[in-house]
């Protein structure tokens, strides 16, 4: 099935609706009054188990054991209730990113090459992947920890006869609930403990459902904004061949197919760049003679001696005349023919039309970056929070493994331990990809052919250049960048936490 830029997003949006978790603003009002209910009772649903734990957190204050668990749960259902408050609250900057992300897809209008087209399809398929195993991952977890669990937390079944009555009462008193939370009944007894049991898992199952529909529409923004540089990316890298392209469907009209996705046969820029440098490597970076500067450094042009100056730069222009005509020989196009370069004024059209090319990747980088940013403006206080607190998170729940025996308790324990750092480590990892492939700007745009092009080309590629330099980043606040190296150092001191509480404990 062929991908849809225009509806990637078309899941994520189906799973926030389900959950309860989008606007109104396109629905009937009748319907809009129903979700408007059913969004009352996710809020609801959330407030009631926060509320419930943080009870139990201050009735059970002093006891190291149990507090250090019931904290881990407090700080995820705070970090939950942030992102309930960014979706519902933020709803209309929600559905622009959506609608930007969606539209970023497109940068020359209709106009895919093959590389393009499989650029898109890639990063939608990683999306997809990436959502599917969340979405595994914490349905596994939601049955084995919320539901299973409980279950298997004494030996005896419920309503089994046994001669010794002492022992049968004292396992059924040991039963607990798969989250720690103050409740107004006695779950030592039944049928309070079932009743108690039927809640936790249908609340754990609402938080959950949301929860997976909240992280995914993140990591799906955060993968798509990466796929749509390395999208600009391909688009600067190979502006000759799609401009001669353009001119040779503006001589050649096709019959009204899309021939742009069928395979072209040329040589990429980067390696004609390379080909027509081997000849003469100071020549491809010769400056015009009126320019005076080379557009990436003053390094190259100290180094050309005066004295030469006008025959090279009249090396270079013969030169350029020749790797222009090659290139457009070499493209294989459709009818056969090709846009001719010898005929008056086609040198100028082509010049003219490479400048409008790249001012159309310019504004197209320019739609990334102020995406990007309103993403990391929606998010930024909530990662904060997060990421403030994943350290001690992720300390409370190790002190509290390594302190159990090797029975199911600690298998749940250790898989909440997984998911908290399986989470951590992909907003990191998704963070540090867009970082490099908006890095990856400047490349790109090095290895185009700037050095065959007018003044006002290269001047427009330095500034490119320029702002490339700095790349796209999606922070924690004042805490930090998304990146690895946060991952890293968040681990790191969550380590240092826990060897210090567990000395404290042993002493």
């Amino acid at each position: 099935m062929e991908n849809k830029p225009m509806e990637s997003m078309g899941l994520c949006v189906a799973v926030l609706k389900i959950g309860g978790l989008w606007h109104t603003r396109d629905m009937t009002q009748r319907n809009a009054i129903l979700y408007n209910m059913l969004r009352t009772f996710v809020v609801i649903v959330l407030g009631a188990v926060t509320l419930q734990v943080y009870l139990y957190l201050f009735i059970m204050w002093g006891s190291l054991e149990d507090m250090f668990q019931t904290t881990a749960y407090s700080i995820s259902l705070t970090v939950l209730s942030l992102k309930y408050h960014v979706m519902l609250f933020r709803n209309e900057e929600v559905d622009n990113i959506i609608q930007t992300v969606q539209k970023n897809f497109i940068i020359h209008g209709t106009e895919l090459s093959t590389e393009n087209r499989q650029i898109i399809k890639n990063t939608i398929k990683l999306a997809k992947r990436v959502a599917v195993a969340y979405a595994t991952m914490q349905t596994f977890a939601l049955i084995t920890y919320t539901i299973i669990g409980p279950l298997t937390s004494f030996g005896v079944p419920l309503h089994t006869e046994n001669a010794t009555n002492i022992s049968y009462e004292s396992r059924i008193s040991d039963r607990k609930l798969s989250m720690e939370m103050w409740v107004p009944i006695d779950i030592s007894q039944s049928p309070q403990f079932e009743i108690a049991y039927i809640y936790v898992s249908v609340t754990s199952a609402i938080n959950s459902w949301n929860l997976v529909a909240i992280e995914v529409f993140c990591m799906t923004t955060f993968i798509y904004i990466a796929g749509q540089f390395e999208l600009l990316c391909d688009s600067i890298r190979n502006t000759s061949q799609r401009v001669m392209y353009r001119l040779n469907e503006t001589q050649h009209p096709s019959s009204g197919n899309d021939h742009i996705d069928k395979p072209q046969k040329f040589t990429s820029d980067k390696k004609m760049k390379i080909q027509h440098s081997s000849a003469n490597t100071e020549s491809s970076v010769i400056p015009e003679k009126d320019e005076g500067v080379h557009p990436f450094g003053s390094a190259v042009t100290m180094a050309i001696q005066e004295e030469n100056m006008a025959n090279k730069t009249q090396y270079f222009a013969s030169e350029q005349n020749d790797a222009i005509i090659r290139l457009g020989r070499n493209y294989d196009s459709l009818g056969g023919e090709t846009y001719n370069l010898d005929i008056p004024g086609s040198f100028s059209n082509y010049q003219k039309e490479m400048e409008r090319y790249l001012m159309e990747c310019i504004k197209h980088h320019q739609k990334l970056i102020e995406c990007s940013e309103k993403i990391d403006l929606l998010w930024k206080r909530v990662f904060f929070y997060q990421f403030l607190t994943a350290s001690l998170l992720i300390c409370f729940i190790g002190l509290k493994a390594i302190s159990m025996p090797l029975n199911g308790e600690f298998a749940k324990t250790m898989e909440y331990l997984a998911a908290v750092i399986f989470q951590l480590g992909l907003y990191c990892t998704f963070g540090s990809n867009l970082m490099t492939q908006s890095e990856a700007v400047f490349n790109a745009a090095y290895e185009s052919d700037w050095n065959n092009q007018s003044k006002h080309y290269k001047n427009c590629t330095r500034m490119l250049i320029m702002r490339a330099q700095r790349p796209v980043k999606l922070t924690a606040g004042r805490f930090g960048t998304l990146s690895l190296p946060l991952f890293t150092s968040m681990l790191r001191s969550s380590y240092s936490y826990l060897a210090l509480l567990r000395q404290m404990q042993e002493h």
